[in-house]
Order: C-alpha cells, then structure tokens, then sequence
C-alpha cells in the first residue's frame, strides 16, 4: 500500500487520537467501526473511506487537509469552533448581514467552513512561476 497520504493519514490520527486522550477501542465506537478498522488506519493496513475521514477531522476539529498530510495547518486560522457549534470571526460575519450564523443548520456551518478551509489552503500555496 504505499503513497505519502497513506503514511500521514495513520501517524495523524494515531498522534490525535492520543492528544485526545482516546483509545482504539473508544474511537471505534464513536465512529461506529471496530476498533480493528482503527488499528488498519494507524498501521497503513488500509485507508479510511472518505466518509470517515471527514468524520475523524470533525472529531479531532481539523481539517480535511491536515488529517490527510496535504497541510500542516491543523484547521483554518480565520474560523474558530466553540464546543459543537462553529462561530465565524467578526471580519466574516459581515458577510451574513441580517442573518444569524447560530440559525444555520451544523451541517451547513460545517461545509462553509470546510470551503473556508480550502480556499485559505489554495491561498497558500505559491504561486506557479510564469514562464514567457
């Protein structure tokens, strides 16, 4: 099985799954997986479905990006997550003028982050040189 995201995917969620103080076994029963299936990811034995994977960044409040070794930026530094809910910084609620934030379903505040995250990781990278 070999490949660069396989070896950060398992050494991320082993170093976050014990920063969080949680087992393989109390892990698994949280994603509804045997804790095998855990074991598997920390030992490059096999990879977590996408579906998982976002799951275990939502868990461990990090990004996609950061789970998978594609950043070293835990989650995007302009949104921050209080407790279950996320919350936007005040340069962004601007954006949401007459709206409330808090009235927005957690699945919905979950992917405007996850954009906000990807854009900000696009944002990041250089810029390819131009050639003429």
């Amino acid at each position: 099985m070999g490949g660069g995201v396989f070896v950060d995917f398992a050494s991320r969620l082993r170093q976050l799954r014990r920063e969080k103080g949680l087992t393989q076994s109390s892990l698994a029963r949280y994603l509804g997986v045997s804790k095998q299936a855990i074991s598997n990811y920390e030992t490059r034995a096999n990879t977590a479905p996408q579906d998982v994977m976002e799951h275990l960044a939502d868990i461990f409040d990090v990004s996609l990006d950061y789970l998978m070794g594609r950043s070293d930026f835990q989650r995007a530094s302009c949104v921050r997550e209080h407790g279950d809910a996320y919350s936007l910084p005040p340069e962004l609620q601007a954006a949401f003028r007459g709206r409330r934030w808090d009235q927005l379903r957690p699945e919905t505040r979950r992917i405007i982050v996850r954009v906000i995250s990807q854009i900000e990781a696009e944002l990041e990278q250089p810029e390819p040189e131009k050639g003429e």
